[in-house]
């Protein structure tokens, strides 16, 4: 259940665990604010776990950040550092050409370096 649809009570709790440093509560908050579209506040749970490898945090950040890249170019260092991030923490190559796919579709259209990438990778 995603917890934009907890109760506030068990938001409340959740956000205590979180506090205290509980790994789950910390990545369920952060995802939950993310896709409440509360970005920032989702980053304060989100970042450290992704600087410590926990996977779901990289991916959560990886595409929210790519998809805010298609609009806005503003966002394509952060979206590329964290798929890059995720290509390591996975190892899964595939995430590098999902990440050229989505370069194509960014707000500056990195196409010629979505195709070195890609070129890199053969």
């Amino acid at each position: 259940m995603p917890a934009s649809e907890l109760s506030p009570e068990e938001r409340h709790l959740l956000r205590a665990a979180a506090e205290r440093g509980d790994v789950f509560a910390r990545y369920r908050l952060g995802k939950g604010l993310l896709d409440r579209g509360n970005r920032e506040e989702a980053k304060r749970w989100l970042v450290p776990l992704a600087e410590a490898d926990h996977g779901e945090a990289v991916r959560a950040l990886a595409w929210s950040a790519s998809r805010l890249a298609r609009t806005d170019s503003a966002y394509e260092a952060e979206a590329e550092h964290w798929l890059r991030h995720e290509a390591r923490v996975s190892q899964d190559r595939d995430v590098l050409v999902a990440m050229a796919v989505e370069m194509r579709g960014w707000a500056s259209g990195r196409v010629a370096e979505a195709e070195q990438l890609v070129a890199g990778l053969a």
